[in-house]
Parts: structure tokens; C-alpha cells; sequence
């Protein structure tokens, strides 16, 4: 718990402008609006429907059996129908190889889209291996036998796969994308080819089309009015779109400002002749001769897409896109809309959001409110943070700024006591579900200015050897215990300033250091002199190999381990604290005067007092701590660990109560693995809690308190100041009279 891990930095940062730009908003059949800004300069609004696709597996299993596996192959939109394409297996236990009887099932789910139709295919005429095109009812499929490839037809309602033609096609594989084009005949390419084949209705070759030695094409697509065909892909290295026929550039990479995912890139082509380029972070509208319009900006908005499979154009001219979302499969429908009055955009200033869980709670608000929404802003890619932090000191000079401040960027104590947040007093119910020492974190001065999103918690573990019965010590219990052992090292990683800071002084309660309510420093007396003199002998200063660290721990001569629980996956974390000390392990955290030194680290977030966006704030910070919202990022944060989503997830703690059992329940019913995980040569079951590590757990979760933010304020000057003293440039009372005058100062001040 260093300068370097915890979060909370001095100074008063605001915000110097608002990024306003579309949000792609939505929920399960839900509306909500956006807007986007287009080349000229005016605005259009957009409602978003947003529609989650059925699990196509539930009624197929069930008519199919428990013991069919379902391969799936093609996740297809075209109109406004979707298509869903898979390889059923028959298990058989009795046979040798495991499986038989391989089938084809074609399921399709149109408009209300609450229930997929499915119709089994007798499998024999080959495997499929690609979509050709799809009609009312009819599919054509690219298909493969042992003699070569062929087309194939499906028919709704047969259940059988009819060849058309019988000839098998030439020069064709596994690469090939064979197309149905709109005067009926074909065109075909080969994926990160150069060419495209132009065939007629009988698969015969009319033309080929080269397009250059250093090409490589991604899709072709056909303008829908007149067959116009262009492609996109890449030419000499740089990211594109072309029209075929003369080599015309619709649009260069440089026109796009942030790029394009080219692994989830997806182009379908209007009526009007313009078209539209999305991946898993935008949307552009491209028209020719035009510079590309950017209509939505997924990522930066919180809008996690893991996948963009498809895009149609609709019969009133509306955009329907088939995406990956938070592990499921969403329809995203895009119409031109009117826009409340009264809707708010709540700026949210960050920068410790950029793979959090939060994130996905934000979206969730987003899609569910009509009236207001959450604009994440953060530093630019490349900005330098420094430059970012001085722009939000002119704001804040200036009057201006965000409406709701992340954690990070502001002193909270001073921000409070000199009138730049507003109280959130009253906007939480008292709920015993609540947990008090997460909310605890966000009060100054008695009153509450800060709402808990996530936590971490920061504790130290030891062998029971070491601590006996005790449920918990106080630093010189601690420290004679320590003296009186084999220990050689207090804690792996822990430098003598950080010894200090976590052990001795974030015990606000002990007075022996600093008062903080009578504002004095004892820093240059004997008791904080012990301390220095503690910390010199049992600091980690290098002297011992990671290499020796097992070896170490059996031995008893390194009395401490971890720092912390981040979250989902540290619950696991407990089985390595076990495994560290033989199964007698202590989590009675770090020593104090009063209570268990296990402190809550919550990501708050505080309303500037500039703000009039009160009303949309607390309607945001009373969603983050529902218990719909925090169980839904608890078991959304079990599923982003288990690697299903292509994102990875910070996995904090959730804030209530009912969350962290959700998360107990799951953590506790998870099969333990025949392998072992290793951490710094300790070997330990990575899944599965016993009932004595859930009773640690909860024991942890019981005793745990707020880090009190003062401490923060002199964390820097103690480093400073005792540096010296440990790499011996300074006496313990040099250093400790220099530390205690600053100290003493900065209490003058604040007072």
C-alpha cells in the first residue's frame, strides 16, 4: 500500500472541456436517445433500441436432448431476420469415440425476437463452410466434401440441403468467400487476397479483378442500387476503402482519427449510396468525397462491444447491428429520434477507469435512463498527465468543470472544508445491507460527501505460529513477537519508508505518532524513534532471492504476506495465504491500537459543488449501490474471470453485503482443478473455497475499516523525509526532527 498502489494524489483537479459526442445507449427492449454530429456541423438525434437475442441453446436442448453438443457456426443478420447456423453432436458414452450422429440445426429468430424457430438438417452432403447469400427463407451455403467444394441450398420448412448446381467449383478453399451479387450471378475472394472472380448464375468465371501486388482485402460489399462493388482492407500497409472498378479511395486510414479494429470491422452500404464502418469501438458514416463522420465512439463512452458480427439497413432506413455484449448477443436498432427537453449529460472525470468493472455499471445507467446520462472523460490517449492535471486547474479556477469527480483526482478533505463539493447527505436509505466501512470512506467532518462504486482491501496475513490465539495486536505486540522469533524479514517488498507508513502510521487511532485531533506530531519522540529503529532491521531491502521465499515462509523467517484483496479472483487469494503457512494462517491484518488493521479501499466518487446536475447525479449514485446493480456487477466480474468476455476486467468488491455472499456462493460451488497454481514457489488450488476460508472471509469483510484520508496528506513527505534515513545518509533522530517539523507544519496549516 505504497505511493505507488494507493490512488488518492494532493491538488484540486477539474476538468477543462466536455467530449461530447454520440452515446449507443439502450437495454433490454429498451429506448433511450443519443445524438451525433454531422459533417455540416448539425445535430441529429438517434434513439437507441437495444434488444437482447435469446439463448439460442434453451429450446434446442431441450428438443434435442441433454446429451447433444451444440457446435455453433454462423451468427448471421440479414434484413431483419436473424440466422443462426450449428453442428449438433449426438453423445453417445458408449461409443469409442464419443460422438455420432452429426446434424445441422437452422434456427431463426425474427421481429418480436422472444423465441427462435428451429428446423433440423440431415447431415451428408457435405459440411458447410460459409454463407453465400440469404433470402426470404433460403440460404445458400458454400459447401465442402471430400472431392472439393460446392453450393448448396436450404429451404425453410424441408429440412433438407438441395446441391445447386452439381458441379463442383474450381479454385476454391477454405479462404474463399463466394458472394451472391444483385444481378444474380457471383463474385468470390479469397480472405487477405488481392483478387475478386466475377461468375455468372452457373458458377463460371466472367472477369477477375486484380487489385495490386500489395493488397489485401478484408470484405467486399455491393452498393444495393446500381451493383456498384468496393472493397476495404489494406494497400501498402495503410487501412482503406476502394471502389473496385477504378480504384477511387472512399476513405484512408489518416481520415480516421482513432483507427479501426480491422478484427471486428463490419461495412454495409445504404441506399443512398453512403456507408457505414463499425468495429468494437466505432461507428462511421462514409460518403464519397466526403470526410468520414463519426457517429458513435463505443469504447469511450463505457460501451464495452467484444464483437460486432453484423449490420443490415432496415425498410424505413434505420441501421440494425448484431454485437457482443457483456458475454451475450444484443440487436442494436439506430433510428432518428426526437430528444427530451429536459435530458441532462452528468460529466464523470476519471482516471482509473479504464478496464473497471464500473465501467459496465455506467453503461447499465446509461441504457436505462431516459433523462440523464454518464459522460466518462478521461485523459487523451497520449496526453501527458501532468498537462491533463493543469487544464483541470484553469477550469476549476475559472468556475467550470465536471459534475462528478472520481477519487483520484482531488484532495477530498480539503475539497470539502473549502466549499468545492456538495454534501450527498440523505441521498443513500439506511440499509443494513450497506457496507459500513465502504461508505464510511466517503464522510469528512461527519458529513458525507462521497458514494463507494468498488473496493479493495489491503491486509497482512501471518502464520498462527507467530500471532497465537490473538484476533488481533497492536504494533508493539507486533513488534516483540517478531523480536522474539526467527523472523528476518517482515513482509516480501516491503522498504523500510512503507514499513513505516503501513504498519506504524495508518493507525490514525494511535496518538503515540500524531494527533490528528489535537493537530500535534510526536515524531521526534522515542516511541516513533523504536519504530525507525524496527523498521531499519526488518525492511526488505533486497538482500534475500525471490528464490528463497518458500523457503523462507516454512522456515519462519518472513512474519507477513499480501498486501491485499482486489477482488473476484482474490477470494482464491486466500488459498495461497493458507498454502503460505501450512493451513495456520492469521488474517488478523495489520497492527492498531483499537480493532483489525484491514482497511476498505473503495473507488468513490464526490458532486462538485459547481454542478446543477444534482438531481441526475443522485439518480446515478443511488443505481451504483442497488442491489440489482451491485449482485449484476458482482456475477458480471465471475464471468469476465473466467475469460468469456475478449476484455479483461478489473474484479473489485462489490459495496453491498448481499453481493459479496452472491460472490461467496459462486467462489464456494467452483470444482477444485487437478492442477495447482504457483505463486513465488508456493503451490495452491486456484478455485474452490472451504468453509474455513469462507469464515476468514468473512471475517475479513466483519473487522474491516475506512482508511482515514488524512494519512494520505503526509505519506509523500514521509517518504521523502525517511529515505535519507534508510539508505543511511541521516541519523533515526535527524530524519525523525526533520519529518516531525514538516509534519507539524502541514497540521498548523490545516488547522
Amino acid at each position: 500500500m505504497d505511493r505507488g498502489t494507493r490512488k488518492r494524489r494532493a491538488g484540486l483537479h477539474l476538468l477543462c472541456g466536455l467530449l461530447l459526442s454520440v452515446i449507443f445507449t439502450g437495454c433490454e427492449n429498451n429506448t433511450t436517445d443519443s445524438n451525433v454530429t454531422a459533417a455540416t456541423g448539425n445535430r441529429i438525434y438517434y434513439s437507441i433500441r437495444e434488444t437482447a437475442v435469446p439463448d439460442p441453446d434453451e429450446d434446442l436442448r431441450r428438443e434435442l436432448g441433454e446429451n447433444t453438443e451444440v457446435l455453433e457456426q454462423f451468427v448471421i443478420l440479414e434484413g431483419e431476420t436473424l440466422y443462426r447456423i450449428s453442428q449438433c453432436w449426438t453423445i453417445d458414452e458408449s461409443s469409442e469415440i464419443g460422438m455420432t450422429s452429426l446434424r445441422y440445426c437452422i434456427q431463426t429468430l425474427r421481429q418480436p425476437y422472444q423465441k427462435w424457430n428451429s428446423e433440423q438438417v440431415a447431415h451428408g452432403k457435405g459440411i458447410l463452410t460459409d454463407i453465400l447469400g440469404i433470402g426470404e427463407g433460403v440460404i445458400d451455403f458454400l459447401t465442402y466434401d471430400h472431392s472439393g467444394y460446392f453450393v448448396s441450398q436450404w429451404r425453410e420448412g424441408t429440412g433438407e440441403l438441395d446441391l445447386f448446381p452439381e458441379e463442383r467449383l474450381e479454385d476454391t478453399s477454405e479462404n474463399t468467400k463466394l458472394c451472391r451479387n444483385i444481378e444474380g450471378g457471383y463474385f468470390a475472394y479469397e480472405i487477405f487476397g488481392n483478387s475478386v472472380i466475377m461468375l455468372d448464375e452457373g458458377f463460371q468465371i466472367q472477369e477477375t479483378r486484380t487489385l495490386g501486388p500489395e493488397t489485401l482485402i478484408y470484405g467486399v460489399v455491393q452498393e444495393p442500387e446500381n451493383g456498384v462493388l468496393y472493397w476495404y482492407g489494406m494497400r501498402s500497409q495503410v487501412f482503406g476503402f476502394w471502389r473496385m472498378a477504378d480504384g477511387a479511395a472512399i476513405l484512408s486510414e489518416s481520415q480516421l482519427t482513432d483507427g479501426v479494429d480491422t478484427m471486428s470491422c463490419q461495412v454495409q452500404s445504404t441506399r443512398k449510396g453512403d456507408f457505414y464502418l463499425a468495429d468494437c469501438q466505432h461507428l462511421w458514416l462514409l460518403t464519397e468525397g466526403a470526410e468520414p463522420v463519426k457517429l458513435l465512439d463505443f469504447l469511450d463512452r463505457g460501451y464495452l462491444l467484444e464483437d460486432v458480427y453484423s449490420m443490415t439497413i432496415k425498410e424505413d432506413g434505420g441501421l440494425l447491428m448484431l454485437a457482443k455484449l457483456e458475454g451475450r448477443n444484443f440487436l442494436l436498432e439506430l433510428k432518428e429520434s426526437e430528444r427530451s427537453d429536459d435530458f441532462q449529460d452528468i460529466v464523470l472525470a476519471t482516471t482509473n477507469l479504464p478496464n473497471s468493472g464500473l465501467r459496465m455499471l455506467i453503461s447499465h445507467f446509461n441504457r436505462q435512463s431516459d433523462r440523464y446520462h454518464i459522460t466518462i472523460l478521461e485523459p487523451e490517449k497520449d496526453e501527458d498527465w501532468s498537462e491533463f492535471i493543469q487544464k483541470l486547474q484553469l477550469e476549476l479556477a475559472a468556475g467550470r468543470g465536471p459534475d462528478i469527480y472520481s477519487e483520484e483526482l482531488i484532495n477530498v478533505e480539503e475539497m470539502a472544508r473549502n466549499g468545492y463539493l456538495q454534501s450527498l447527505e440523505g441521498i443513500l436509505e439506511d440499509n443494513e445491507d450497506y457496507w459500513a466501512a465502504a461508505l464510511d470512506c466517503g464522510i469528512v467532518d461527519n458529513i458525507r460527501y462521497g458514494i463507494p462504486g468498488e473496493c479493495m482491501i489491503w491486509l497482512a496475513a501471518y502464520s498462527q505460529d507467530l500471532t497465537g490465539s490473538r484476533s488481533s495486536w497492536t504494533l508493539q505486540e507486533m513488534m516483540d513477537a517478531v523480536r522474539d522469533s526467527d523472523v528476518k524479514m517482515l513482509q516480501r517488498g516491503v522498504d523500510g519508508c512503507r514499513l513505516v507508513v503501513v504498519y506504524g502510521l495508518y493507525d490514525v487511532s494511535n496518538k503515540d505518532y500524531i494527533d490528528w485531533e489535537a493537530g500535534k506530531s510526536h515524531l521526534s519522540e522515542k516511541p516513533f524513534l523504536e519504530l525507525l529503529e524496527f523498521a531499519r532491521e526488518y525492511a526488505d531491502v533486497g538482500k534475500y532471492r525471490t528464490a528463497v521465499f518458500e523457503e523462507m515462509l516454512k522456515k519462519g523467517e518472513i512474519a507477513a504476506e499480501n498486501d491485499g484483496l482486489f477482488g473476484v479472483e482474490s477470494l482464491s487469494g486466500l488459498n495461497y495465504l493458507e498454502a503460505c503457512y501450512d493451513g495456520r494462517v492469521s488474517v488478523i491484518g495489520y497492527p492498531r491500537a483499537e480493532g483489525n488493521g484491514i482497511y476498505v479501499d473503495p473507488h468513490m466518487f464526490y458532486l462538485s459543488a459547481a454542478s446543477d446536475k444534482r438531481d441526475g447525479a443522485e439518480e446515478f449514485f443511488r443505481f451504483l449501490l442497488t442491489e440489482e446493480s451491485q449482485r449484476a456487477y458482482a456475477e458480471f466480474l465471475m464471468i469476465q474471470s473466467s475469460d468469456i468476455s475478449s476484455y479483461p476486467i478489473e474484479a473489485r468488491f462489490p459495496v453491498r453485503l448481499s453481493a459479496l455472499d452472491r460472490l461467496v456462493e459462486v467462489k464456494q460451488a467452483e470444482k477444485e482443478t487437478a492442477y495447482l497454481t504457483e505463486k513465488y514457489g508456493i503451490r495452491y488450488q486456484s478455485k474452490g473455497s472451504t468453509k474455513e476460508q469462507v469464515e476468514r472471509f468473512r471475517f475479513i469483510i466483519e473487522n474491516a475499516m475506512p482508511i482515514d484520508a488524512r494519512i494520505e496528506q503526509v505519506v509523500d513527505i514521509v517518504y521523502e523525509e525517511l529515505e535519507p534515513y534508510f539508505q543511511g545518509i541521516r541519523t533515526a533522530e535527524e530524519a525523525a526532527e526533520i519529518l516531525h517539523n514538516r509534519v507539524q507544519l502541514f497540521l498548523d496549516e490545516r488547522n
